[in-house]
């Protein structure tokens, strides 16, 4: 299976949608930019150390902490503007 084929379910996902409809663009312009140094760093990090296949799995691996970033503020956000209760 390719490495790639991770990513699948996270990019099928529109997280953006929820923050803009919110209006909270600035958790998708924290989100981005966060993603641009993980695909930066993780990838450099991992080849150094591992190998190149390891690159591929950095960027795996950033674009899930993107989606947990994304599922934690975007829950937390719109859980306080409907009064909505979170786990407890």
């Amino acid at each position: 299976m390719p490495i790639h084929a991770f990513m699948l379910p996270i990019r099928a996902t529109v997280f953006g949608a929820v923050p803009r409809s919110v209006n909270l663009p600035r958790i998708l312009l924290i989100g981005s930019v966060s993603q641009i140094f993980l695909n930066a760093m993780l990838p450099a990090i991992l080849v150094k150390m591992m190998g190149a296949v390891d690159a591929a799995w950095g960027i795996v691996l950033s674009t899930f902490m993107l989606a947990l970033y994304y599922v934690y503020f975007v829950f937390s956000k719109v859980s306080r503007l409907f009064h909505l209760k979170t786990f407890q």
